[in-house]
């Protein structure tokens, strides 16, 4: 495997018809679909976990939260 440095010097000793070969060559392999990830992200709905959990009721801070988590488990 060559390195950049070694790769970039190869480069430069092209003659002018191999150097717009490769040029024409990446420009092809940039402009190429990109292949996209097949499994949609799906956020999770937080509002919605916590309207399930709590319901309507609005907690004035997250020490009330964690109060009544735990009371309910002890």
């Amino acid at each position: 495997m060559s390195t950049l440095i070694e790769i970039e010097e190869a480069i430069e000793h092209l003659p002018p018809v191999k150097f717009n070969e490769l040029r024409q060559w990446i420009e092809r392999r940039s402009k190429a679909p990109q292949v996209a990830d097949s499994t949609p992200h799906i956020k999770p709905d937080f509002l919605a976990r916590q309207r399930a959990i709590f319901g309507g009721r609005l907690l004035p801070d997250s020490q009330a939260v964690l109060d009544d988590v735990r009371g309910d488990r002890f």
